[in-house]
């Protein structure tokens, strides 16, 4: 799903993405000059692998997420969030995957290993 920068404005703007067993939904809305920022929570199950015995378990997300997005290249670092650089179009798909793929690379212990004494 794509939402061009040119369709959001300062009020912010609902949208709703969903991909398999997730969803991520909140508001994108403009700051300023090519400065978007999105608000939103990401909910649903993934399946991490155990990082002690590489079984696979499912976890529950429910994790906000709070972003700047910049439409072309950010030359600042005068913002504490996050900035992702995008060209003309919000891409929901990348958003979500880039998200998706930070939490999969957090450390993951399944119940069987949580309850093991390491």
């Amino acid at each position: 799903m794509y939402i061009p920068f040119r369709h959001v404005g300062k009020t912010p703007q609902s949208f709703e993405h969903v991909r398999e067993d997730i969803t991520l939904k909140g508001t994108l809305s403009h700051k300023e000059g090519a400065l978007f920022q999105m608000k939103a929570v990401m909910e649903g199950r993934l399946s991490v692998a155990c990082d002690i015995c590489a079984e696979q378990f499912d976890i529950m997300l429910d994790d906000k997420i709070d972003l700047l997005l910049f439409d072309g290249i950010y030359s600042s670092s005068d913002n504490g969030l996050d900035i992702v650089e995008m060209d003309d179009k919000i891409d929901m798909d990348e958003l979500l995957y880039s998200e998706v793929e930070l939490i999969k690379s957090d450390y993951h212990r399944c119940e069987q290993c949580s309850e093991k004494d390491l």
